[in-house]
């Protein structure tokens, strides 16, 4: 499934950006899992978000590829990420961020939203329900 959805991208760098996601996506999730990325198994039904096959605990992620960037959040609880170029702005990405953690009404009640460090070109957003620290990690691959 994952393969046929990379090859139904018109757009190589569209591709590439999907790939990166689920390659880093993959990785997080069997660092958190203990086991091998290649053996972390995602299904996905029409309209729903990815689940992982046979997981145990309770997982969450939110992927997000803009550009040559691509963000990939993981968490215990709820979480969402949006990167945008720069021109869209933070109201969008905080917004976007809320909507992919599951709050589509959009009110940060008892949500932390925090700006994440995309670079120059982009801006980016993470929201979680209320926590008291937020760690963001800016490692990882880069698209050329």
């Amino acid at each position: 499934a994952e393969r046929r959805r990379a090859a139904s991208y018109r757009h190589t760098d569209d591709r590439s950006r999907f790939v990166l996601g689920r390659t880093m996506l993959r990785a997080l999730l069997g660092a958190n899992l203990h086991v091998a990325p290649q053996a972390v198994s995602l299904t996905q039904l029409l309209g729903e978000a990815p689940q992982v096959d046979g997981a145990v605990g309770d997982l969450r992620w939110s992927v997000s590829h803009s550009g040559s960037v691509v963000l990939v959040a993981i968490a215990r609880r709820p979480v969402g990420v949006d990167v945008e170029r720069t021109g869209a702005g933070r109201a969008w990405t905080d917004q976007e961020a809320l909507f992919k953690a599951g709050r589509p009404d959009g009110r940060p009640f008892a949500w932390r939203i925090a700006a994440l460090p995309v670079g120059p070109d982009h801006v980016g957003s993470v929201a979680a329900p209320w926590v008291w620290r937020l760690r963001v990690v800016t490692d990882g691959p880069r698209l050329p």
